[in-house]
């Protein structure tokens, strides 16, 4: 079920016209992986990229590719160890958290401080539950959205282009 969810954010997000950029390794990043490259294909089929299409970009937290992850446009590893998580928060216009761990719990922190707009995204049973409709301290004015979709989750993001760095907005309904 992780897994689809994924693959479904990749598609989403590639179908706006916007970038992947992930860190990590694993199942569910590989999905993400997929859809994105999915969602490619299919618009190229349908004539809906003029000049580029969005990239898929994973950066790693060692020195070595990790093995299953063909479907990213480009691999980066960084060497970087767990300090990869704050250039991956840092260079994203947005943040759609999946799954819980502890990994995910420091991106979601680190894009709290960098007031990157925060969607978190199945998070019953993980470390993220609590999180979810909360905000982390007092430093921003908005809370962090959960979404059950993955389009709800960029809809919700709305525009990232024009909202980087800045504190996300409240959802419409």
């Amino acid at each position: 079920m992780l897994q689809e969810l994924a693959r479904d954010v990749g598609r989403a997000i590639i179908s706006r016209g916007h970038h992947v950029l992930m860190s990590g390794g694993g199942a569910i990043l590989q999905a993400c992986c997929e859809g994105a490259q999915e969602e490619k294909t299919s618009m190229r089929r349908r004539g809906k990229f003029v000049g580029d299409a969005p990239s898929v970009l994973l950066m790693v937290p060692g020195n070595g590719k990790p093995e299953g992850f063909d479907e990213a446009d480009m691999v980066l590893p960084t060497g970087l160890g767990a300090a990869v998580q704050t250039v991956v928060c840092a260079s994203a216009d947005a943040l759609i958290a999946l799954d819980g761990g502890a990994s995910v719990l420091a991106q979601v922190a680190l894009g709290w401080a960098l007031r990157k707009p925060l969607v978190l995204m199945s998070p019953t049973g993980t470390a993220l539950e609590h999180l979810a409709g909360e905000r982390l301290d007092s430093s921003r004015a908005d809370m962090i959205l959960t979404a059950d979709t993955a389009d709800r989750a960029v809809e919700l993001l709305g525009d990232l282009g024009n909202r980087a760095g800045t504190p996300s907005k409240p959802a419409r309904k």
